[in-house]
């Protein structure tokens, strides 16, 4: 009685774990892809707010924004649903990387274009925030600068003395 007891507490536990972490994971919207449309509309309202866009400005930076979504679209392959996804090769990454790099840097040259001097100097700053962010908006992966000198000053330690890595693992 008490060992049936204790493995129903533990598949409840097990149980409402799983339901949390799920339900967390919704919250925060995992799993989930942003539409494009909404995603558009939030690129030019975060703009709008930073550079306070005229409504030409808007409507020309959403037709910018469209066009890139469009052509990344065409550029993504083309997969039945019931296929399993291949395991991409590191060349045909960084090919497709530094192809996304470019049609970055032709859409941000469309938008300067269209901006004043003011805006321009403000886009710049918002420019070189993103890039300093890297590609998953600063949640990267690997160990953060400050990691790096610790990982380095570390290893010059040990490099010193041996006896120093032993004291630590105690």
């Amino acid at each position: 009685m008490k060992k049936a007891f204790l493995v129903m507490m533990i598949a409840l536990v097990a149980f409402a774990t799983v339901g949390a972490q799920n339900m967390q994971r919704e919250r925060r919207g995992h799993g989930q892809r942003m539409d494009p449309q909404k995603m558009i509309e939030h690129r030019v309202n975060i703009l709008d707010k930073e550079l306070a866009l005229t409504a030409d400005q808007k409507a020309a930076i959403t037709a910018i924004y469209t066009a890139e979504v469009e052509a990344r679209k065409a550029q993504m392959p083309k997969m039945d649903k019931s296929e399993k996804p291949a395991k991409p090769d590191r060349e045909a990454m960084k090919t497709r990387h530094e192809q996304m790099k470019a049609q970055q840097a032709e859409v941000d040259q469309k938008v300067v274009a269209l901006l004043n001097a003011e805006q321009k100097a403000k886009y710049e700053q918002i420019k070189a925030k993103r890039d300093k962010m890297g590609p998953r908006g600063g949640r990267g992966h690997g160990p953060s600068p400050e990691g790096d000198k610790k990982a380095e000053k570390k290893s010059a330690k040990c490099n010193e003395s041996a006896d120093c890595c032993k004291s630590e693992v105690k």
